[in-house]
């Protein structure tokens, strides 16, 4: 797996906000959001195995961050 994507979820919605696609490097999936309002979100990442547009399908890798 070379990339990821890492989704910024509205946490009510549970609807992207933003997406970045992101490299690995050195076994790491470093990540930068900005402008992040205020509201609470969701950071949530994985992989897309079978390339239907969503994280964290049965079977990928996934994870998530909220606060």
């Amino acid at each position: 797996m070379s990339h990821a994507p890492t989704n910024q979820m509205d946490a009510t919605s549970k609807e992207t906000v933003k997406e970045l696609r992101v490299n690995a490097s050195q076994g790491k999936y470093p990540f930068h959001f900005s402008d992040i309002p205020k509201e609470t979100c969701v950071i949530v990442a994985g992989t897309d195995m079978n390339n239907d547009a969503r994280v964290c399908d049965g079977g990928e890798a996934c994870g998530a961050f909220d606060e």
